[in-house]
């Protein structure tokens, strides 16, 4: 039963991981797998070999991910199980980004050699005043979340130090958004000085 358990849990990994990776060969903005490329760059002929190859790579590496699954099926210890399921686990992870990176080093070699540079000896100015102030949160808006971490303490307290700990959680995160995020700003503004 163990077994099914782990192989009904972990099993989707490996399809997601290579579905989410092989949306990456298709153009967003005029990028893909992480490559900037002009617009003329999505009918380019290699261009297009390369990212059809490089689908293909990746449903390779799903049916071997998957197949390695069978080997952690057999094994009847619970020690040795777990670590079958959970080294399959971290390939499922590293593995699928190899054809990745391999494509995304041929699609940049392919706009190096084509001059596909972007922004070729241009210079782009951005005036920052015309970009607004940020507003800040009020100190206030953290004290609901602090109430209700510690509501639980009126009516149970065997759990007490769970419920402080989500209750410091609040402070620490208000702590974060005060001197990390809002640094230089004063207690009460709503706009950083």
């Amino acid at each position: 039963m163990m077994n099914i358990i782990l192989w009904l849990s972990i099993i989707w990994l490996a399809p997601l991981m290579c579905f989410v990776l092989g949306n990456e060969a298709k153009f967003k903005k005029n990028i893909a797998v992480g490559v900037t490329l002009p617009y003329e760059g999505r009918q380019d002929g290699q261009v297009l070999a390369r990212l059809s190859r490089f689908k293909k790579e990746l449903g390779l590496m799903c049916l071997f991910l998957l197949l390695l699954a069978l080997p952690c099926m057999l094994v009847r210890s619970l020690a040795g199980n777990m670590t079958l399921w959970f080294l399959r686990l971290d390939l499922c992870v590293f593995l699928p980004f190899i054809p990745y990176v391999r494509c995304n080093r041929e699609l940049k070699r392919i706009k190096r050699q084509r001059g596909w540079s972007v922004n070729a000896g241009q210079t782009l100015t951005v005036n920052t005043a015309a970009v607004g102030v940020g507003r800040w949160l009020s100190p206030w808006l953290f004290l609901p979340p602090l109430l209700l971490c510690l509501l639980p303490l009126v009516f149970e307290r065997t759990f007490w130090f769970v419920y402080l700990m989500d209750g410091l959680c609040v402070v620490l995160f208000w702590f974060c958004y005060r001197f990390y995020i809002g640094t230089g700003q004063s207690w009460w503004t709503k706009t950083p000085s």
